[in-house]
């Protein structure tokens, strides 16, 4: 398995980067490079980068799925946009595995997305 991260993201297009790659970054690149990856996420209010060599995330601080939901009367739809998430992560071929503690959907001030690599060499 190559471990890898997101390297460039479109709205339905993921191209990641080796994990190697990564780690020989610089601090100040690897922040930019998330910067430019969370910036990406419509639907969010993104704070607090981590960017090190073995872990990467960000809190969310405000979330526009959790707030669209709650204005229609159907709040339990947003914690399921967060479910999916954590299925998408918790794949055996996913490079990455998804730490996330609270929700804005579930009632918590923010969500935290931490991700740790799987598998380093």
């Amino acid at each position: 398995l190559n471990l890898t991260i997101l390297k460039n993201m479109n709205q339905f297009n993921l191209q990641l980067i080796p994990h190697r790659e990564w780690t020989t970054m610089k601090s100040p690149q690897r922040h930019a490079y998330m910067q430019g990856i969370v910036s990406r996420f419509f639907n969010s209010i993104n704070k607090d980068l981590i960017a090190d060599t073995k872990e990467l995330g960000f809190t969310v601080s405000a979330c526009r799925f959790a707030q669209l939901a709650k204005q229609v009367g159907r709040p339990h739809l947003a914690a399921m946009f967060c479910k999916a998430d954590s299925v998408f992560f918790e794949r055996r071929d996913s490079p990455l595995q998804l730490i996330r503690t609270k929700t804005i959907a579930n009632g918590a001030n923010s969500c935290d997305f931490l991700f740790r690599f799987r598998h380093i060499p």
